[in-house]
């Protein structure tokens, strides 16, 4: 199997990921910031040539075109935002899980933008609401279960008119 650019694109934040669980607060940060730079990067070059799709089993799993470009690219750059104003506004009891969850939810919104099979785009889809299921229950409130809960029932019903 060749590995391509949109695999990479895929592959580099949820290796971060996970590689995060094992390394200390300062390095988490500095490699979750590369990996969205390096994101951002990809979506500069994707703009310069267009990539080759990429095919498993004779069936084209990712692909890029204009429109998923654009959502790409707002992804990257949203996310990029989002990473820098949280650099510093997390409790250290949190730090640890966000930056796991949080380069993987990346992974998998660029996923589902970039699937062009049917299933592919579904495992995607519900695998990105669940990353934002366990966001939800990341709060030290009161009120974090239920926010938890009525944000799952939310993305089933996405998932149910999907």
């Amino acid at each position: 199997m060749i590995i391509n650019e949109l695999l990479l694109f895929l592959i580099v934040p949820l290796a971060i990921g996970f590689v995060n669980l094992f390394l200390p607060a300062f390095l988490q940060k500095v490699l979750t910031l590369l990996a969205l730079a390096f994101g951002m990067v990809m979506v500069y070059l994707f703009y310069q040539k267009p990539m080759d799709s990429f095919a498993y089993f004779n069936q084209i799993i990712f692909s890029l075109n204009q429109l998923g470009l654009f959502v790409v690219s707002f992804i990257q750059i949203l996310s990029f935002i989002i990473l820098v104003f949280s650099l510093n506004g997390l409790d250290k009891n949190s730090e640890k899980r966000f930056f796991f969850l949080y380069p993987i939810t990346v992974s998998f919104c660029n996923a589902v933008v970039l699937s062009e099979h049917a299933l592919s785009f579904l495992i995607f889809w519900g695998l990105s609401g669940l990353t934002l299921y366990l966001f939800a229950t990341m709060g030290n409130t009161l009120d974090a279960p239920k926010a938890a809960k009525n944000n799952f029932i939310i993305i089933d019903i996405r998932e149910a008119f999907l």
